[in-house]
């Protein structure tokens, strides 16, 4: 866990699942206790952009005031679909 950089990974049962969590976050603002959500595809090796088919999305949390934790993010992202897994670091 690197609280410094306020990241997680969220892993969806489908690539489907994850580009519609990716869809409503580009339009609307996804806010977790005032705190501004920014996704992204993570690839294999390194972190990416694009959509690539990956199930696994990358979550940047900025400007955190209050804790965030697993069962926070997994309570937020399973409207979107199953969560396999939610890792913080």
């Amino acid at each position: 866990m690197l609280m410094q950089k306020s990241l997680a990974f969220i892993e969806f049962e489908t690539v489907e699942q994850a580009k519609q969590a990716v869809m409503v976050s580009n339009a609307d603002n996804v806010l977790i206790r005032t705190n501004k959500v920014i996704f992204a595809f993570s690839g294999r090796e390194q972190i990416t952009k694009d959509e690539e088919g990956s199930r696994i999305l990358l979550v940047t949390i900025t400007n955190i005031k209050y804790p965030i934790n697993v069962e926070i993010l997994r309570t937020i992202f399973s409207k979107h679909g199953k969560v396999e897994k939610v890792i913080i670091f």
